[in-house]
């Protein structure tokens, strides 16, 4: 396998080139692997549990195209970080928060919101008779509902917008169909909010155009110097442009320094955790489910998703309810954003909205 641009590693008279960044996988694997360890005895201190397993993984898309540029997954046993592709696999695992740019997206599409739109979280009613807790149930707008990642404030998008469609909306994002009916969806739980990381970056190519582009490493192969195969970029619009335009933009707001970031927390300073020049441009959204933490970071020529998990052996009940994003996946983003800036800058620039 070679990577884009390169032709040295041949079998025969055949040339496999992908998109692979080989500098940035091997960089991404020595700081993937302090982090799944620094997560672990993170867990362990708060759960005071010594008999869990971890996965971390991190993944880069073009995106313009799908394009793998860089893919890690690492596990850790308590003894030794070992390379595992576990991570990619864990297609249940909850998305939890990097659920609601979708949702929001959604009713914008659908006409029954807009980024300044008021929602009365006391209004949000749910058929199954669910509503997630909340820190705060005061009326506020859509831009600030999702910059805070409140969590009533999306049942309501649903309650507006029609569950059944936005199941339907879905089921193209994930490429499955999704027919449950459970409106933890509105907070990324269930069996149809769970993806693996190679799935949610691959969700995330929609913003800010609204073109979904799957995940895929095969650019070309070439026999005896003639190209017998390519892989061309292939996508389906599933939000307008301009929502998605207007939901990446409130994005921004997340990972922003100026605001904050979500609720205040150093989620705002992921720029300056990382070391990035002010005029370098991003979006992001983080989750934390009771045994996932994400963060997902948009960018002008890919989108990048970080995932550190929870892995027991068994269904004993764990106190997952300290292990957040803030603190675990955010970090990891930042450190391998730093690395991706020192060895190839030219990934991060350019402008992330075209006016």
């Amino acid at each position: 396998i070679a990577t884009a641009g390169q032709s040295d590693n041949k079998r025969g008279h055949v040339v496999v080139q992908t998109g692979l960044d080989s500098e940035l996988m091997h960089s991404n694997d020595a700081v993937l692997s302090r982090h799944v360890r620094l997560f672990a005895d993170f867990v362990r201190r708060v759960t005071a549990r010594r008999d869990l397993d971890f996965t971390g993984s991190v993944v880069g898309l073009e995106r313009s195209t799908g394009q793998v540029i860089f893919m890690n997954s690492l596990r850790f046993n308590g003894q030794e970080v070992v390379p595992d592709n576990a991570a990619f696999e864990q297609v249940g695992r909850d998305v939890a928060s990097c659920i609601k740019p979708f949702i929001y997206g959604f009713g914008i599409d659908q006409g029954v919101i807009g980024t300044d739109s008021q929602i009365d979280p006391l209004e949000c009613t749910a058929p199954d008779g669910w509503l997630p807790e909340d820190s705060s149930v005061s009326p506020d707008t859509v831009s600030n509902f999702l910059v805070r990642s409140k969590n009533r404030a999306p049942v309501c998008v649903l309650n507006r917008a029609g569950y059944k469609k936005f199941l339907e909306f879905w089921s193209r994002i994930r490429q499955t169909k999704c027919s449950e009916t459970d409106y933890k969806i509105a907070n990324g739980f269930g069996s149809c909010a769970g993806m693996s990381t190679v799935d949610l970056a691959s969700a995330y190519t929609i913003f800010p155009d609204g073109k979904l582009r799957p995940a895929t490493m095969l650019l070309r192969i070439v026999r005896n110097g003639e190209e017998v195969r390519s892989k061309q970029p292939k996508y389906e619009t599933v939000l307008r442009p301009t929502t998605s335009s207007e939901v990446t933009e409130m994005m921004r707001a997340i990972v922003d320094e100026e605001t904050g970031g979500i609720a205040g927390a150093t989620a705002g300073g992921l720029k300056r955790t990382a070391q990035l020049p002010r005029n370098i441009e991003l979006a992001g959204k983080t989750g934390s489910a009771p045994l996932d933490v994400w963060c997902v970071t948009i960018h002008p020529k890919f989108v990048m998703a970080v995932h550190l998990s929870v892995v027991p052996p068994d269904e004993r009940e764990l106190d997952t309810s300290k292990i957040v994003s803030t603190y675990t996946s955010v970090p990891l983003a930042a450190d391998i954003l730093k690395e991706i800036y020192r060895l190839n800058p030219t990934l991060l620039e350019g402008k992330l909205l075209h006016q």
